[in-house]
């Protein structure tokens, strides 16, 4: 138990330290790639929010382990676009194949819950 643990804190440090040297604009519209490379994920603009909920759309091909990047920018953005709020949790909508339907996996968004950021 120890080990995966340790594996965990030392995959979360080694995400952080890459994430430090991209660009914030990386998520800005809703297709293609940026010019290092990472693939866009999506428009802030698509962005739906009701009360406390905010659905924001990615559609990213594969499952979540292929993407922790992309999910963890675009929750990033999705803060800095809304410095008035404070997210309280977070789930991912996805959509996984079964041997039948000839489909792939894909993450289709983040369900955000959110409440006002107390001044």
């Amino acid at each position: 138990m120890r080990t995966r643990t340790a594996c965990l804190v030392l995959l979360l440090a080694a995400i952080a330290i890459g994430c430090g040297g991209r660009k914030s604009s990386v998520i800005k519209s809703a297709a293609g790639k940026t010019n290092d490379g990472m693939n866009v994920v999506f428009d802030v603009s698509k962005v739906m929010t009701l009360g406390n909920h905010s659905w924001v759309p990615l559609h990213l091909r594969g499952s979540p382990d292929e993407h922790v990047l992309e999910i963890l920018w675009a929750l990033r953005e999705f803060e800095k676009a809304h410095p008035e709020l404070e997210v309280t949790s977070w789930n991912l909508e996805e959509y996984q194949k079964t041997a039948s339907d000839g489909s792939s996996d894909e993450v289709l968004g983040i369900w955000v819950s959110h409440r006002s950021r107390r001044r």
